[in-house]
């Protein structure tokens, strides 16, 4: 798709909001249209033209488009679910509307370890990762062990984030720690 840059800065606003755009071109775009004005132009467009292109970079640092993949190691000092044995924890991962499962750590009690790797695709704002801890129950429904949300903004920054602690809670109590790293790799566009 080519984007066509104009003067009319509700033109480029509204093209942004209603269509998908490669961020590489947009940025292409808006830099040319940055020279035009630089040449062309009036001090207040040239302004107007800077304010515009800082707002379009903000708006780019905060939608990354790549994978993520996620680390699931271990988790600790878990409350255990069951009464008579040692429980199987599992996790069911979120990350907006996608959702994976791990394994189920059998007997693994409240020190489950995992070692398993997720990916999830990643197209626009993603504030967080969501972290359900359930016990695998044979004759009764599943019970619910804890939560951990993990933001991603660090990650979409920086790229990784090694194997790292985070707090499980239930009704707003700790219920021990979840052990998760974060890889994310962006996805590779060519500028034309």
């Amino acid at each position: 798709m080519r984007l066509t840059i104009s003067t009319d800065k509700l033109t480029i606003s509204t093209a942004l909001k209603n269509t998908v755009i490669k961020k590489q071109s947009v940025l292409y775009s808006l830099k040319v249209y940055y020279i035009q004005t630089f040449f062309l132009s009036t001090k207040q467009e040239l302004s107007d033209c800077i304010s515009f292109i800082i707002l379009v970079n903000c708006l780019i640092k905060i939608m990354p488009v790549g994978r993520l993949e996620v680390f699931l190691a271990s988790a600790k000092g878990l409350e255990n679910a069951d009464f008579f044995f040692e429980m199987d924890p599992y996790v069911i991962i979120t990350c907006r509307s996608q959702e994976q499962k791990s394994s189920v750590a059998t007997d693994g009690g409240s020190t489950p370890e995992w070692n398993e790797t997720f990916a999830f695709s990643i197209y626009g704002d993603v504030p967080e990762l969501h972290l359900k801890i359930m016990d695998k129950d044979t004759f009764t429904d599943d019970d619910f062990v804890g939560e951990a949300r993990i933001p991603l903004d660090g990650v979409f920054q920086a790229g990784s984030q090694s194997p790292t602690s985070y707090n499980v809670v239930k009704d707003s109590e700790f219920k021990g720690e979840i052990r998760v790293g974060l890889t994310f790799f962006p996805e590779k566009r060519l500028v034309r």
